[in-house]
């Protein structure tokens, strides 16, 4: 499966977009790996942003999904979680669903950060 993804570069004032490959990790739902299609050696396409493994946590097919990815470069380790939504605003059960998943995979959930959502379309 391939994967568009359009962003906008506030230090540029431009729109990038990226292309990425998806391939199955494994046999269980919702791991799969993400890399950036380039030019770039397959070494290095895989240390690309947005390229690694992602594990869906908890969806519901409507409103939201939860995602878990992370990275380890041996002297640096950094782990991401995204709450995905189809609307610019969560529903508040949407939202008891993602803390309660969180809290009980002992995910300390003050490390979500809200992303200003104004200029979205």
């Amino acid at each position: 499966m391939k994967v568009e993804v359009q962003y906008n570069v506030p230090w540029r004032g431009t729109l990038s977009k990226s292309s990425y490959v998806v391939d199955d990790v494994s046999a269980t739902p919702g791991v799969f790996n993400m890399i950036l299609q380039s030019n770039l050696p397959s070494v290095l396409a895989r240390l690309a942003p947005g390229s690694g493994k992602y594990i869906v946590l908890d969806t519901n097919y409507k409103d939201f999904a939860l995602i878990y990815s992370c990275t380890d470069f041996r002297l640096l380790h950094a782990d991401f979680i995204w709450v995905l939504g189809r609307t610019t605003d969560i529903s508040v059960d949407a939202r008891t669903i993602v803390y309660s998943t969180l809290d009980k995979l002992k995910i300390n959930r003050d490390r979500l950060l809200l992303t200003p959502n104004k200029e979205c379309s």
